[in-house]
């Protein structure tokens, strides 16, 4: 294996402007972003700051090697940037660090890891190595070093060939996956909403003494408190999965386009997902459009936000929200319909997903439709709250 086949021009950075570790990883993660081998920018952040709590990659002679294996990943890639300031990385030496290689690995390829990681570190102990990279002047000529080619003549190379794309097509497993993925962060953000919401309108309902929401006093009180968190579910549910799959910019559009179709047709849960999706994807197209230098710093925080919750609401408001609208209320005079005999059969059913992979796909569906229906059908937790704990 050859490890240039991971270092792209694109990947390579000779004057790093961060300022300190979070800003270093931000500013090596968004090139990688940048050529599309990253399928979400946080999930893969986070997965470097977890691999550095296990132990500081900062190094002797101010280099770094900041690494972590992710299922955002999509194509194994190696990242170098080159500071001209030096940067407090933390590493147990005391020295800045001012060399930074980080490796990117998909979470089921532990060979090609480990073997990358190897190869950056013999290269790293040749006698004048880490000086010859410090002291590069362009980008091909990083990319010579880490390769047995004359430094001059390869980038000659690199200037001269123009080497054919071959884009990357993931497979339908892949993209399940990441649906999967950002409907579980939405999913995980959503869930302290449901549970102080139901906790406080069930105190308040049992502390009254009679089977109807308290009308005055302390527990009425409270039973708007519960009725606020199982209001408000449905907005962190959609701005949370925008927020999985384009980053903080997608965070507003979720939210507001969630507000949208669950205030104004009633969508539910099933809307908040949808809009979720819609207003995730709209930011992170928007996101690709280069902007001008001068507005690059408006673009995370008013650009994006801003087209991006028009575009999303629009989708709303003259396309999906009267079908989506439809659909759930169907399903809801369905549950409806089984309120008598039908409630043993439907709470088997969705038993039996829950325990069926213990933590899965399917358990999730499960539990996260029974949640989310709490406020109008809460019999359905009965069959999926006996069976959350079968597996054990």
């Amino acid at each position: 294996m050859d490890i240039t086949d991971f270092i792209d021009l694109d990947t390579i950075c000779l004057d790093l402007k961060a300022t300190s570790k979070q800003a270093v990883f931000e500013e090596l993660v968004d090139m990688l972003d940048s050529t599309g081998k990253l399928a979400n920018r946080t999930l893969f952040l986070d997965a470097l700051w977890q691999r550095e709590y296990i132990g500081n990659t900062g190094f002797e002679d101010g280099i770094a090697i900041p690494h972590a294996k992710s299922n955002t990943v999509i194509k194994p890639c190696v990242v170098i940037g080159i500071s001209q300031h030096g940067i407090d990385y933390g590493s147990e030496t005391g020295e800045c660090s001012d060399v930074f290689i980080m490796l990117a690995s998909p979470d089921n390829n532990d060979e090609h890891h480990i073997e990358v990681l190897a190869q950056v570190s013999t290269k790293l102990i040749e006698d004048g190595f880490v000086t010859k990279l410090k002291s590069a002047k362009t980008k091909a000529d990083v990319l010579a070093l880490f390769s047995d080619v004359d430094a001059k003549q390869h980038a000659t190379e690199v200037q001269n060939t123009v080497e054919p794309v071959h884009p990357i097509t993931p497979s339908s497993t892949w993209y399940l996956r990441r649906i999967k993925e950002h409907l579980l962060f939405g999913t995980s953000h959503m869930i302290p909403f449901v549970v102080a919401g139901g906790v406080l309108l069930s105190l308040s309902v049992m502390l009254s003494g009679h089977g109807g929401l308290p009308e005055s006093g302390i527990l009425a009180d409270i039973a708007k408190m519960g009725q606020a968190g199982l209001t408000l579910f449905t907005l962190a549910l959609g701005g949370y999965i925008a927020y999985s799959i384009a980053d903080k910019p997608g965070l507003a559009p979720g939210m507001i386009g969630s507000w949208i179709t669950v205030e104004y047709y009633q969508t539910g849960f099933l809307g908040a997902i949808v809009v979720g999706f819609v207003a995730g994807i709209t930011v992170k197209t928007l996101k690709r459009i280069k902007l001008p230098d001068s507005m690059t710093a408006l673009g995370a925080i008013f650009i994006y936000p801003l087209i991006g919750t028009f575009i999303t609401c629009g989708v709303v408001m003259w396309g999906i929200g009267a079908p989506i609208a439809y659909v759930m209320e169907q399903m809801n005079l369905l549950l409806a319909g089984m309120a008598g005999s039908g409630k043993m059969v439907l709470g088997s059913v969705l038993g039996a997903m829950t325990a069926f992979d213990m933590g899965g796909p399917i358990n999730k569906m499960a539990t996260l439709f029974a949640q989310t229906q709490i406020n109008t059908q809460p019999w359905l937790m009965g069959g999926v709250g006996i069976a959350i704990c079968t597996p054990r």
